[in-house]
């Protein structure tokens, strides 16, 4: 598949292609559950689906209809290999730095994208709870009326207020426990 593809391009350049990565990628993370070939496969799919941009725009491939609809292919197929990424470096545990700077780049790139928002506090809590209980206020601002951001924020400060109750309780220096 993606070894042939690489080393023999398509006659027409074919943004699409870099779906043959995704799939393998989907294939080999939820079947054989290694996230670390799951990436580099959705990484060798956005080079091959660049590649392949470059050769449409070079005018070296013909393509069917107007370069617009096949610029909107390009960017729908790297948007889902983008977001798949995300979802491993996420979800992984092993990625926290690279997941948090790729989350702080897409809510730069579209910082009204409420999900985006709360999966980005969702990493920085991990790392650094203020910079997380902020971005969570951030995506209330956005979207009042969805629950998610209220209840990270909520155990946030739930979590808080244990910890001070917890040091309280433990000492009977009154001065200790403010």
């Amino acid at each position: 598949g993606l070894d042939l593809l690489e080393k023999i391009p398509p006659a027409q350049g074919d943004v699409l292609c870099g779906y043959m990565a995704y799939r393998a990628a989907l294939i080999t993370r939820y079947a054989h559950f290694d996230n670390e070939e799951a990436l580099t496969l959705i990484r060798r799919g956005k080079e091959l689906t660049g590649r392949e941009w470059t050769r449409i725009g070079n005018g070296e491939a013909k393509h069917a209809g107007g370069l617009k609809d096949v610029e909107e292919l390009y960017r729908a197929t790297l948007d889902d290999l983008q977001r798949f990424e995300l979802d491993i470096l996420i979800n992984s545990g092993d990625h926290v730095e690279e997941a948090i700077a790729k989350l702080k780049a897409a809510v730069e790139e579209s910082p009204d994208e409420y999900i985006l928002l709360v999966a980005y506090a969702s990493m920085l809590e991990r790392v650094d709870i203020n910079q997380a209980i902020a971005q969570y206020e951030k995506a209330i601002t956005l979207s009042e009326s969805e629950q998610m951001a209220h209840y990270n924020l909520a155990a946030i400060y739930v979590n808080q207020a244990v910890e001070i109750s917890d040091k309280a309780n433990g000492t009977d220096d009154i001065s200790e426990a403010q």
